[in-house]
Protein backbone atom coordinates (compact mmCIF):
# COMPACT_ATOMS: atom_id res chain seq x y z
CA UNK A 1 0.00 0.00 0.00
CA UNK A 2 1.59 3.28 -1.08
CA UNK A 3 1.11 6.96 -0.37
CA UNK A 4 2.51 8.24 -3.66
CA UNK A 5 3.32 11.88 -4.26
CA UNK A 6 2.50 13.53 -7.55
CA UNK A 7 5.62 13.44 -9.67
CA UNK A 8 6.47 17.03 -10.52
CA UNK A 9 9.62 19.06 -11.00
CA UNK A 10 10.50 20.85 -7.76
CA UNK A 11 11.31 23.95 -9.80
CA UNK A 12 7.72 24.23 -10.98
CA UNK A 13 5.77 23.90 -7.75
CA UNK A 14 6.20 24.79 -4.06
CA UNK A 15 4.61 21.75 -2.46
CA UNK A 16 3.33 18.42 -3.71
CA UNK A 17 0.11 16.52 -3.03
CA UNK A 18 -0.59 12.93 -2.05
CA UNK A 19 -2.11 10.82 -4.81
CA UNK A 20 -3.66 8.53 -2.21
CA UNK A 21 -3.34 4.84 -1.43
CA UNK A 22 -2.95 2.30 -4.21
CA UNK A 23 -5.86 -0.16 -4.08
CA UNK A 24 -5.66 -3.05 -6.52
CA UNK A 25 -8.65 -3.73 -8.78
CA UNK A 26 -9.43 -7.05 -7.06
CA UNK A 27 -9.93 -5.20 -3.76
CA UNK A 28 -12.33 -2.59 -5.20
CA UNK A 29 -15.35 -4.81 -5.77
CA UNK A 30 -16.50 -5.67 -2.25
CA UNK A 31 -16.82 -4.11 1.17
CA UNK A 32 -14.74 -6.78 2.94
CA UNK A 33 -11.75 -6.42 0.61
CA UNK A 34 -12.03 -2.63 0.72
CA UNK A 35 -12.19 -2.67 4.51
CA UNK A 36 -8.68 -4.12 4.59
CA UNK A 37 -7.53 -0.67 3.50
CA UNK A 38 -9.20 1.23 6.38
CA UNK A 39 -5.85 1.67 8.12
CA UNK A 40 -6.94 4.95 9.72
CA UNK A 41 -9.84 3.26 11.55
CA UNK A 42 -10.04 0.93 14.53
CA UNK A 43 -11.27 -2.65 14.13
CA UNK A 44 -14.53 -1.71 15.84
CA UNK A 45 -15.17 1.15 13.41
CA UNK A 46 -14.30 -1.01 10.41
CA UNK A 47 -16.61 -3.81 11.56
CA UNK A 48 -19.56 -1.41 11.91
CA UNK A 49 -19.18 -0.33 8.27
CA UNK A 50 -18.79 -3.88 6.98
CA UNK A 51 -21.79 -5.21 8.91
CA UNK A 52 -24.02 -2.37 7.71
CA UNK A 53 -23.16 -3.16 4.09
CA UNK A 54 -23.58 -6.89 4.58
CA UNK A 55 -27.15 -6.50 5.84
CA UNK A 56 -28.04 -4.05 3.07
CA UNK A 57 -28.00 -0.88 5.20
CA UNK A 58 -25.84 0.96 2.69
CA UNK A 59 -26.92 4.46 3.65
CA UNK A 60 -26.22 3.79 7.32
CA UNK A 61 -22.82 2.25 6.65
CA UNK A 62 -21.89 5.00 4.23
CA UNK A 63 -22.96 7.78 6.58
CA UNK A 64 -20.88 6.26 9.38
CA UNK A 65 -17.85 5.74 7.11
CA UNK A 66 -18.10 9.34 5.87
CA UNK A 67 -18.34 10.73 9.42
CA UNK A 68 -15.23 8.77 10.46
CA UNK A 69 -13.36 9.90 7.34
CA UNK A 70 -14.18 13.54 8.10
CA UNK A 71 -12.97 13.01 11.67
CA UNK A 72 -9.67 11.65 10.36
CA UNK A 73 -9.41 14.72 8.13
CA UNK A 74 -10.20 16.91 11.16
CA UNK A 75 -7.31 15.39 13.10
CA UNK A 76 -4.91 16.07 10.27
CA UNK A 77 -6.09 19.65 9.77
CA UNK A 78 -6.07 20.44 13.51
CA UNK A 79 -2.30 20.03 13.60
CA UNK A 80 -2.03 23.37 11.78
CA UNK A 81 -3.94 25.20 14.53
CA UNK A 82 -7.45 26.65 14.64
CA UNK A 83 -6.22 30.21 13.97
CA UNK A 84 -4.64 29.11 10.71
CA UNK A 85 -7.80 27.24 9.69
CA UNK A 86 -9.90 30.34 10.49
CA UNK A 87 -7.72 32.47 8.21
CA UNK A 88 -7.83 29.93 5.40
CA UNK A 89 -11.65 29.73 5.41
CA UNK A 90 -12.06 33.48 6.07
CA UNK A 91 -13.97 32.96 9.30
CA UNK A 92 -13.73 35.20 12.34
CA UNK A 93 -14.22 33.80 15.86
CA UNK A 94 -13.75 30.19 14.80
CA UNK A 95 -13.47 28.04 17.93
CA UNK A 96 -13.80 24.46 16.76
CA UNK A 97 -13.20 22.58 13.52
CA UNK A 98 -16.79 21.28 13.79
CA UNK A 99 -17.87 24.77 12.68
CA UNK A 100 -16.12 24.22 9.32
CA UNK A 101 -18.18 22.51 6.62
CA UNK A 102 -17.10 19.27 4.95
CA UNK A 103 -16.66 21.12 1.65
CA UNK A 104 -14.28 23.59 3.30
CA UNK A 105 -12.31 20.76 4.91
CA UNK A 106 -11.92 19.01 1.56
CA UNK A 107 -10.77 22.28 -0.07
CA UNK A 108 -8.28 22.82 2.75
CA UNK A 109 -6.92 19.29 2.45
CA UNK A 110 -6.39 19.89 -1.27
CA UNK A 111 -4.71 23.28 -0.82
CA UNK A 112 -2.37 21.96 1.88
CA UNK A 113 -1.32 18.94 -0.17
CA UNK A 114 -3.12 16.21 1.79
CA UNK A 115 -5.09 15.14 -1.29
CA UNK A 116 -4.74 15.79 -5.02
CA UNK A 117 -7.12 17.44 -7.49
CA UNK A 118 -8.81 14.17 -8.45
CA UNK A 119 -9.45 13.36 -4.80
CA UNK A 120 -10.86 16.83 -4.24
CA UNK A 121 -13.42 16.44 -7.02
CA UNK A 122 -14.35 12.88 -6.03
CA UNK A 123 -14.87 13.78 -2.37
CA UNK A 124 -16.90 16.90 -3.16
CA UNK A 125 -19.21 14.82 -5.38
CA UNK A 126 -19.44 12.16 -2.66
CA UNK A 127 -20.43 14.82 -0.12
CA UNK A 128 -23.23 16.07 -2.39
CA UNK A 129 -24.52 12.54 -3.02
CA UNK A 130 -24.45 11.65 0.66
CA UNK A 131 -26.22 14.86 1.66
CA UNK A 132 -28.94 14.09 -0.85
CA UNK A 133 -29.64 10.56 0.32
CA UNK A 134 -29.74 11.40 4.02
CA UNK A 135 -31.91 14.50 3.60
CA UNK A 136 -35.40 14.49 5.07
CA UNK A 137 -37.39 14.54 1.84
CA UNK A 138 -35.49 11.55 0.42
CA UNK A 139 -35.87 9.65 3.70
CA UNK A 140 -39.60 10.36 3.69
CA UNK A 141 -39.87 8.86 0.17
CA UNK A 142 -37.95 5.72 1.24
CA UNK A 143 -35.43 6.30 -1.56
CA UNK A 144 -32.17 4.45 -0.91
CA UNK A 145 -28.71 4.72 -2.39
CA UNK A 146 -27.73 2.01 -4.85
CA UNK A 147 -25.12 -0.50 -3.58
CA UNK A 148 -22.72 0.18 -6.46
CA UNK A 149 -22.86 3.94 -5.83
CA UNK A 150 -22.31 3.44 -2.10
CA UNK A 151 -19.34 1.16 -2.74
CA UNK A 152 -17.88 3.72 -5.16
CA UNK A 153 -17.92 6.36 -2.43
CA UNK A 154 -16.32 3.91 0.01
CA UNK A 155 -13.57 3.36 -2.56
CA UNK A 156 -12.90 7.11 -2.78
CA UNK A 157 -12.90 7.44 1.03
CA UNK A 158 -10.51 4.50 1.29
CA UNK A 159 -8.13 5.72 -1.36
CA UNK A 160 -7.88 9.34 -0.30
CA UNK A 161 -8.48 9.39 3.48
CA UNK A 162 -8.90 6.09 5.34
CA UNK A 163 -6.40 4.12 3.31
CA UNK A 164 -3.35 6.25 3.98
CA UNK A 165 -1.44 7.31 7.05
CA UNK A 166 -0.61 10.84 5.98
CA UNK A 167 1.44 12.59 8.66
CA UNK A 168 1.24 16.36 8.68
CA UNK A 169 4.92 16.52 9.59
CA UNK A 170 5.63 15.00 6.19
CA UNK A 171 3.44 17.38 4.19
CA UNK A 172 5.63 19.64 2.10
CA UNK A 173 3.39 22.65 2.61
CA UNK A 174 4.34 22.63 6.31
CA UNK A 175 8.02 23.06 5.40
CA UNK A 176 7.20 26.08 3.25
CA UNK A 177 4.96 27.51 5.97
CA UNK A 178 7.81 27.21 8.49
CA UNK A 179 10.13 29.22 6.24
CA UNK A 180 7.61 32.09 6.20
CA UNK A 181 8.11 32.58 9.94
CA UNK A 182 11.78 31.61 10.17
CA UNK A 183 13.38 33.18 7.11
CA UNK A 184 13.62 36.77 5.85
CA UNK A 185 12.73 36.50 2.18
CA UNK A 186 14.10 38.91 -0.41
CA UNK A 187 12.31 40.30 -3.46
CA UNK A 188 14.43 38.24 -5.89
CA UNK A 189 13.75 34.89 -4.23
CA UNK A 190 12.94 32.20 -6.81
CA UNK A 191 9.82 31.17 -4.88
CA UNK A 192 8.20 34.42 -6.02
CA UNK A 193 8.66 33.44 -9.67
CA UNK A 194 7.36 29.94 -8.94
CA UNK A 195 4.21 31.36 -7.35
CA UNK A 196 3.56 33.80 -10.18
CA UNK A 197 3.46 30.88 -12.62
CA UNK A 198 1.51 28.50 -10.38
CA UNK A 199 -2.24 27.75 -10.22
CA UNK A 200 -3.91 30.43 -8.14
CA UNK A 201 -4.63 28.29 -5.08
CA UNK A 202 -0.88 28.32 -4.29
CA UNK A 203 -0.94 32.12 -4.16
CA UNK A 204 -4.15 32.15 -2.08
CA UNK A 205 -2.71 29.65 0.41
CA UNK A 206 0.55 31.59 0.70
CA UNK A 207 -1.18 34.93 1.33
CA UNK A 208 -3.62 33.51 3.89
CA UNK A 209 -0.79 31.64 5.62
CA UNK A 210 1.15 34.87 6.02
CA UNK A 211 -1.91 36.66 7.43
CA UNK A 212 -2.51 33.86 9.95
CA UNK A 213 1.15 33.86 11.00
CA UNK A 214 0.95 37.59 11.69
CA UNK A 215 -2.03 37.10 14.01
CA UNK A 216 -0.36 34.14 15.74
CA UNK A 217 2.92 35.99 16.33
CA UNK A 218 1.02 38.87 17.96
CA UNK A 219 -1.03 36.46 20.04
CA UNK A 220 2.15 34.77 21.32
CA UNK A 221 4.02 38.09 21.61
CA UNK A 222 6.83 36.63 19.52
CA UNK A 223 8.50 39.84 18.37
CA UNK A 224 11.34 38.16 16.46
CA UNK A 225 8.96 35.93 14.49
CA UNK A 226 6.60 38.83 13.83
CA UNK A 227 9.40 40.88 12.29
CA UNK A 228 10.20 38.06 9.86
CA UNK A 229 6.57 37.44 8.91
CA UNK A 230 5.88 41.15 8.36
CA UNK A 231 8.97 41.38 6.14
CA UNK A 232 7.70 38.41 4.15
CA UNK A 233 4.22 39.93 3.94
CA UNK A 234 5.71 42.97 2.28
CA UNK A 235 7.84 40.89 -0.09
CA UNK A 236 5.18 38.43 -1.20
CA UNK A 237 2.11 40.69 -1.32
CA UNK A 238 3.79 43.45 -3.30
CA UNK A 239 5.40 41.01 -5.74
CA UNK A 240 2.19 39.01 -6.25
CA UNK A 241 -0.34 41.87 -6.11
CA UNK A 242 -1.23 41.82 -9.80
CA UNK A 243 -2.02 38.09 -9.47
CA UNK A 244 -3.98 38.30 -6.22
CA UNK A 245 -7.75 37.85 -6.61
CA UNK A 246 -10.15 40.49 -5.28
CA UNK A 247 -11.36 38.20 -2.47
CA UNK A 248 -7.83 37.95 -1.06
CA UNK A 249 -7.09 41.63 -1.63
CA UNK A 250 -10.06 42.32 0.61
CA UNK A 251 -8.59 40.01 3.26
CA UNK A 252 -5.36 42.01 3.11
CA UNK A 253 -7.35 45.23 3.47
CA UNK A 254 -9.31 43.75 6.38
CA UNK A 255 -6.06 42.75 8.11
CA UNK A 256 -4.92 46.38 7.88
CA UNK A 257 -8.23 47.67 9.23
CA UNK A 258 -8.20 45.19 12.14
CA UNK A 259 -4.60 46.08 12.98
CA UNK A 260 -5.63 49.73 13.28
CA UNK A 261 -8.57 48.76 15.49
CA UNK A 262 -6.40 46.52 17.70
CA UNK A 263 -3.54 49.01 17.96
CA UNK A 264 -0.96 46.74 16.32
CA UNK A 265 1.45 49.46 15.24
CA UNK A 266 4.01 47.24 13.50
CA UNK A 267 1.36 45.60 11.32
CA UNK A 268 -0.24 48.97 10.54
CA UNK A 269 3.12 50.38 9.47
CA UNK A 270 3.94 47.36 7.27
CA UNK A 271 0.54 47.19 5.62
CA UNK A 272 0.49 50.95 5.07
CA UNK A 273 3.71 50.51 3.12
CA UNK A 274 2.23 47.59 1.18
CA UNK A 275 -1.02 49.37 0.32
CA UNK A 276 0.87 52.51 -0.66
CA UNK A 277 3.07 50.47 -3.01
CA UNK A 278 0.20 48.70 -4.76
CA UNK A 279 -2.45 51.45 -4.52
CA UNK A 280 -4.55 49.02 -2.53
CA UNK A 281 -6.67 51.18 -0.23
CA UNK A 282 -9.79 50.43 -2.29
CA UNK A 283 -9.78 47.00 -0.63
CA UNK A 284 -9.95 48.28 2.94
CA UNK A 285 -13.52 47.83 4.30
CA UNK A 286 -15.42 51.05 4.92
CA UNK A 287 -18.09 49.90 7.37
CA UNK A 288 -19.35 46.97 9.40
CA UNK A 289 -22.30 46.81 6.99
CA UNK A 290 -20.19 45.10 4.33
CA UNK A 291 -18.94 42.61 6.92
CA UNK A 292 -22.51 41.75 7.90
CA UNK A 293 -23.49 41.13 4.27
CA UNK A 294 -20.42 38.92 3.75
CA UNK A 295 -21.20 36.88 6.86
CA UNK A 296 -24.78 36.08 5.85
CA UNK A 297 -23.76 35.38 2.24
CA UNK A 298 -21.07 32.98 3.44
CA UNK A 299 -23.58 31.12 5.60
CA UNK A 300 -25.99 31.03 2.64
CA UNK A 301 -23.35 29.40 0.42
CA UNK A 302 -22.48 26.85 3.10
CA UNK A 303 -26.17 25.99 3.51
CA UNK A 304 -26.33 25.25 -0.23
CA UNK A 305 -23.63 22.58 0.12
CA UNK A 306 -24.89 21.26 3.45
CA UNK A 307 -27.49 18.71 4.48
CA UNK A 308 -31.15 19.56 3.87
CA UNK A 309 -30.13 22.50 1.72
CA UNK A 310 -33.59 22.85 0.15
CA UNK A 311 -35.00 23.50 3.63
CA UNK A 312 -32.17 25.72 4.88
CA UNK A 313 -31.50 28.00 1.88
CA UNK A 314 -34.74 30.04 2.25
CA UNK A 315 -33.69 31.08 5.76
CA UNK A 316 -30.54 32.76 4.48
CA UNK A 317 -32.09 34.04 1.26
CA UNK A 318 -34.77 35.80 3.30
CA UNK A 319 -32.18 37.24 5.70
CA UNK A 320 -29.92 38.48 2.90
CA UNK A 321 -32.85 40.08 1.11
CA UNK A 322 -33.95 41.87 4.28
CA UNK A 323 -30.58 43.50 4.92
CA UNK A 324 -31.12 46.49 2.65
CA UNK A 325 -31.89 47.80 -0.80
CA UNK A 326 -28.28 48.13 -2.02
CA UNK A 327 -25.64 45.41 -1.96
CA UNK A 328 -22.29 46.87 -0.82
CA UNK A 329 -19.60 46.57 -3.49
CA UNK A 330 -17.20 45.16 -0.88
CA UNK A 331 -19.55 42.19 -0.36
CA UNK A 332 -20.71 41.83 -3.98
CA UNK A 333 -18.80 38.65 -4.85
CA UNK A 334 -19.93 36.79 -1.73
CA UNK A 335 -23.56 37.83 -2.19
CA UNK A 336 -23.77 37.00 -5.89
CA UNK A 337 -22.02 33.68 -5.36
CA UNK A 338 -24.55 32.62 -2.71
CA UNK A 339 -27.62 33.68 -4.68
CA UNK A 340 -26.35 32.17 -7.95
CA UNK A 341 -25.58 28.86 -6.24
CA UNK A 342 -29.06 28.71 -4.78
CA UNK A 343 -30.68 29.75 -8.06
CA UNK A 344 -28.92 27.23 -10.29
CA UNK A 345 -29.31 24.51 -7.65
CA UNK A 346 -27.61 21.13 -7.78
CA UNK A 347 -28.09 17.81 -9.57
CA UNK A 348 -31.24 17.20 -7.56
CA UNK A 349 -33.02 20.49 -8.23
CA UNK A 350 -33.42 23.85 -6.47
CA UNK A 351 -34.90 25.15 -3.24
CA UNK A 352 -38.30 26.36 -4.45
CA UNK A 353 -38.96 28.58 -1.43
CA UNK A 354 -35.61 30.36 -1.79
CA UNK A 355 -36.20 31.49 -5.37
CA UNK A 356 -38.61 34.31 -4.58
CA UNK A 357 -36.03 35.92 -2.28
CA UNK A 358 -33.24 35.22 -4.77
CA UNK A 359 -35.14 37.09 -7.48
CA UNK A 360 -35.56 40.08 -5.19
CA UNK A 361 -31.84 40.12 -4.43
CA UNK A 362 -30.96 39.93 -8.13
CA UNK A 363 -33.24 42.94 -8.69
CA UNK A 364 -30.97 44.96 -6.37
CA UNK A 365 -27.82 44.30 -8.40
CA UNK A 366 -26.93 47.36 -10.44
CA UNK A 367 -25.73 47.32 -14.03
CA UNK A 368 -22.26 48.37 -12.89
CA UNK A 369 -22.18 45.55 -10.36
CA UNK A 370 -23.13 42.99 -13.01
CA UNK A 371 -20.38 44.41 -15.20
CA UNK A 372 -17.91 44.04 -12.33
CA UNK A 373 -19.04 40.46 -11.79
CA UNK A 374 -18.69 39.38 -15.41
CA UNK A 375 -15.53 41.41 -16.07
CA UNK A 376 -13.49 40.29 -13.05
CA UNK A 377 -15.26 38.36 -10.34
CA UNK A 378 -16.58 35.35 -12.24
CA UNK A 379 -13.15 34.22 -13.42
CA UNK A 380 -11.92 34.49 -9.82
CA UNK A 381 -14.83 32.60 -8.28
CA UNK A 382 -13.71 28.99 -8.02
CA UNK A 383 -17.06 27.79 -6.69
CA UNK A 384 -19.18 29.28 -9.49
CA UNK A 385 -16.73 28.17 -12.16
CA UNK A 386 -16.78 24.61 -10.87
CA UNK A 387 -20.56 24.50 -10.68
CA UNK A 388 -20.89 25.75 -14.25
CA UNK A 389 -18.12 23.48 -15.57
CA UNK A 390 -19.71 20.29 -14.29
CA UNK A 391 -23.35 21.31 -14.07
CA UNK A 392 -26.29 19.15 -14.97
CA UNK A 393 -28.52 20.28 -17.84
CA UNK A 394 -31.02 21.66 -15.34
CA UNK A 395 -28.38 23.73 -13.55
CA UNK A 396 -27.07 25.18 -16.80
CA UNK A 397 -30.61 25.98 -17.91
CA UNK A 398 -31.16 27.88 -14.66
CA UNK A 399 -27.93 29.82 -15.25
CA UNK A 400 -29.01 30.83 -18.74
CA UNK A 401 -32.36 31.95 -17.31
CA UNK A 402 -30.57 34.22 -14.82
CA UNK A 403 -28.41 35.76 -17.54
CA UNK A 404 -31.29 36.34 -19.98
CA UNK A 405 -33.51 37.86 -17.28
CA UNK A 406 -31.06 40.18 -15.54
CA UNK A 407 -28.29 40.95 -18.03
CA UNK A 408 -29.79 43.39 -20.52
CA UNK A 409 -26.60 45.21 -21.52
CA UNK A 410 -23.70 44.08 -23.70
CA UNK A 411 -20.65 44.78 -21.52
CA UNK A 412 -17.26 45.67 -22.97
CA UNK A 413 -15.08 43.05 -21.25
CA UNK A 414 -11.31 43.04 -21.79
CA UNK A 415 -10.24 39.72 -20.27
CA UNK A 416 -10.59 37.06 -23.02
CA UNK A 417 -11.81 34.30 -20.69
CA UNK A 418 -14.33 36.55 -18.96
CA UNK A 419 -15.46 37.91 -22.32
CA UNK A 420 -16.13 34.41 -23.67
CA UNK A 421 -17.93 33.26 -20.52
CA UNK A 422 -20.19 36.30 -20.79
CA UNK A 423 -20.72 35.79 -24.53
CA UNK A 424 -21.58 32.09 -24.37
CA UNK A 425 -23.78 32.59 -21.32
CA UNK A 426 -25.86 35.13 -23.24
CA UNK A 427 -25.96 32.82 -26.27
CA UNK A 428 -26.95 29.81 -24.12
CA UNK A 429 -24.10 27.84 -25.68
CA UNK A 430 -23.45 25.05 -23.18
CA UNK A 431 -20.49 23.38 -24.89
CA UNK A 432 -18.47 26.54 -25.48
CA UNK A 433 -19.37 27.99 -22.07
CA UNK A 434 -18.05 24.94 -20.24
CA UNK A 435 -14.84 24.95 -22.27
CA UNK A 436 -14.18 28.50 -21.09
CA UNK A 437 -15.20 27.94 -17.45
CA UNK A 438 -12.91 24.90 -17.28
CA UNK A 439 -10.05 27.01 -18.66
CA UNK A 440 -10.65 29.63 -15.98
CA UNK A 441 -10.95 26.96 -13.29
CA UNK A 442 -7.64 25.37 -14.30
CA UNK A 443 -5.90 28.68 -13.68
CA UNK A 444 -7.06 28.46 -10.06
CA UNK A 445 -6.69 24.80 -9.11
CA UNK A 446 -4.43 23.50 -11.89
CA UNK A 447 -5.25 20.85 -14.47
Amino acid sequence: MANDLIEVDDKDILWKSYNGAVIEAKDQTGIVSLSNHFIALSNTETNKIVKAFEIGMYDMGLEYAWSRAMKVLDNRLESFGIDFIAEMVDRENLSYLDEVSNIEKIELAFELGMINATARMSLIQANETLNHFISRDIADNNEEIEPIKALGIILDISKYILGNGVETSGIEFKDFRDTLKEKMYKADDNKIDILINSPYFYIRTTIRTILSLIRYAYKENNIAELAKVLNNANIFIVALWDKIFIEDRKLIGSTYAKAISDGHKDTVATFSTILDSVYGYDYVPETTRSTAYKKIAKEFSLAHFGMNNFYNEPIYAKKLNSMGTVIPDFALQECLEAVILSSIGNRYGTSFEAQNYNDKIFDKVTTEQWKQFFSKLIIQDQTILEQLSYASSGMISNWFDIVSKYILDDFNIENPLAKNIFKYSRESNIEKLQIETKKALSKIIGK
